[in-house]
């Protein structure tokens, strides 16, 4: 294993997977943050002490999850990253499956939390709608797991982390977006 990379739209949300990612780093991976448009955010992850990557491409729309994954999976692959960590939230859980599916990866959402044993990444998430719990791991080399909200405290301050710069290419996307509302 390489390194772990984290991802949300929501700068809450980041800093709870930064938490998660520190679960796993046990193992020796190196974690690194991505910010896509988002310049405060990604001030805020490198005051957290995430090594940031920050992408500031006009043509990558967040509500275009194919062009998401394709940003991620480059960045991923830069970043020798085997490990992806989203938010489990309506479009991080799209954006699982895409990512996924291009980066050749295994996938779970919903996870509840994590524990490492035996090298390996131990799951837990609730399964058959919610009437049981199990313990899942992807077995694949490569892997995209989705964290449910609030299942692990927002990352405290820690010693300052660095922000990079990050190009990707994208192709223009075919979603326009008109309008967001909470």
């Amino acid at each position: 294993m390489a390194g772990i990379l984290i991802y949300s739209d929501k700068t809450k949300l980041a800093l709870e997977l930064l938490n998660a990612a520190k679960l796993i780093v046990n193992n020796g991976l190196t974690v690194n943050a991505v910010s896509i448009n988002n310049d405060e955010q990604a001030e805020e992850l490198a005051a957290k002490g995430a090594q940031t990557n920050k992408i500031s491409n006009p043509d990558l729309n967040l509500a275009d999850t194919a062009a998401m994954a394709s940003a991620l999976l480059q960045i991923a692959e830069k970043l020798d990253a085997d490990i992806v960590l989203l938010s489990s939230n309506r479009r991080g859980k799209e954006l699982a499956g895409r990512l996924a599916q291009v980066f050749n990866a295994g996938c779970l959402t919903d996870v509840k939390s994590l524990k490492t044993e035996n090298g390996s990444i131990q799951c837990v998430r609730n399964v058959l709608g919610g009437a049981t719990v199990a313990i899942q791991q992807i077995t694949s080399d490569k892997k995209v797991i989705a964290i449910s909200p609030q299942a692990f405290p927002a990352a405290d301050d820690e010693a300052a982390g660095g922000i990079n710069a990050c190009e990707v290419s994208i192709k223009p996307s075919g979603v326009k977006l008109i309008e967001t509302r909470e």
